[in-house]
């Protein structure tokens, strides 16, 4: 692309923008829970492994059983030996996003659906984390969930990606989850389940929204339609010629975003960088300490270690920034490494860390959730690098007045 045709398109693009906005504020009053709410890809898990584990009177699990039966139709493999009887549902457990384990079989679900990327030998890990549970190889099964169509990394699958062809599935939200939810999941739900109903057309309008198909975004669709059409003469070529123009500037566009992207990626990676570095020579003295080498997708960028929280003789806790590739997190919790029973969520600091910052006028917890993981955390938009990195060192301080 030469530098007239980008000029020509960062045009378009400035036009496309413009229309664009023009036409959201003529769309009617529209209000959805969960676009409110900024929901991050382990809400997405939380909200499958609710409607995965839901039992009609007759103890029956009419949504497994009817996403099992989904993947049946698409996929002509081992999935069709699966018998549902007595299924454990987590999700987040072991860092697996949304795990079915059953008398012989256990499927891991992993969720994409926003794209983040795969993290290290991720699918091998897993595989390997569900095969210590006795499960043999042929009893494990893999869901790739992503939003489009997308195939896992093959650095992901380890040793394992051709032993699991026939016992792995890619399921696109837009294109698979959402026509179930709304073909077979809502038909299916009964007229006192008011709550399930309620729960399910809002996810179900959450997604629309997300793959913009919203009945109310018709009338904007069509005008930003109409300068496309206009702005490249379609009306004058025939219907294969569009096919093929269109495909042309799509991928010229798409090569435009990827470079972008790129720049936005190495830009990131310049922030995350500054931030090791400040908090390696700000918190040095605090012993030990550890600067993470992740690369800010999907694992920790950088934490502080804290021993003998509470002055308990090697209770260590951490104090982290990460990211998924949708949210930032600055998080609080108990080192891994120790027993189960002392991760557990309590003790003088953790309360500490619970209430309000003294600036916050909400009155909001400091650090206000926690997960099956056992850690708190506090949620940030994937542009406030600021504002988290500030929560970070607030964190810092509550724990570092608490460590003895």
């Amino acid at each position: 692309m030469n530098e007239q045709q980008l000029s020509d398109l960062w045009n378009f693009a400035s036009e496309f923008s413009k229309i664009k906005e023009e036409e959201q504020k003529k769309l009617p009053f529209h209000l959805n829970l969960v676009d409110q709410l900024h929901i991050n890809e382990n809400a997405h898990s939380r909200i499958l492994m609710h409607l995965l584990s839901y039992t009609n009177e007759n103890g029956k699990y009419v949504f497994l059983t009817s996403l099992i039966d989904l993947i049946k139709e698409r996929l002509s493999g081992d999935f069709g030996k699966i018998t549902i009887e007595s299924p454990k549902i987590t999700q987040e457990k072991e860092r697996i996003d949304l795990w079915v384990m059953d008398k012989n079989y256990a499927i891991i679900f992993e969720n994409k659906i926003y794209n983040a990327d795969d993290r290290e030998a991720q699918l091998s890990n897993y595989i390997g984390k569900t095969l210590k549970h006795d499960y043999n190889k042929n009893q494990i099964f893999v869901v790739y969930l992503s939003q489009y169509p997308k195939e896992p990394e093959p650095q992901s699958w380890g040793e394992y990606k051709d032993s699991f062809r026939s016992r792995y599935v890619n399921l696109s939200y837009c294109y698979d989850i959402l026509p179930w939810l709304k073909d077979k999941v809502m038909p299916c739900i009964e007229c006192k389940e008011q709550f399930l109903q309620s729960a399910i057309i809002q996810y179900i309008d959450y997604l629309e929204g997300l793959f913009k198909i919203r009945n109310i975004d018709e009338p904007m669709n069509k005008e930003l339609q109409k300068l496309i059409i206009k702005q490249f003469d379609l009306s004058e070529k025939s219907d294969k010629e569009c096919i093929s123009f269109l495909r042309e500037k799509s991928d010229s566009i798409n090569e435009v975003s990827q470079q972008m992207n790129k720049m936005i990626e190495d830009y990131r990676k310049n922030i995350y960088e500054t931030w090791k570095k400040k908090t390696a020579e700000k918190y040095s003295k605090l012993e030990p300490n550890k600067v993470s080498e992740g690369s800010g997708k999907g694992w920790v960028i950088t934490d502080v270690t804290f021993d003998n929280i509470d002055g308990i003789r090697g209770k260590r806790a951490v104090v982290s920034i990460g990211c998924d590739g949708a949210q930032f997190y600055s998080g609080f919790y108990f080192d891994f490494n120790l027993p189960v029973q002392d991760r557990e969520l309590i003790g003088s600091t953790v309360e500490r860390l619970k209430k309000p910052h003294h600036d916050d006028l909400n009155q909001q917890e400091h650090l206000p959730h926690s997960n099956d993981r056992k850690e708190m955390y506090k949620s940030f938009d994937i542009e406030q690098f600021d504002e988290v990195y500030q929560h970070f060192e607030e964190t810092i301080a509550i724990v570092k007045d608490n460590d003895n």
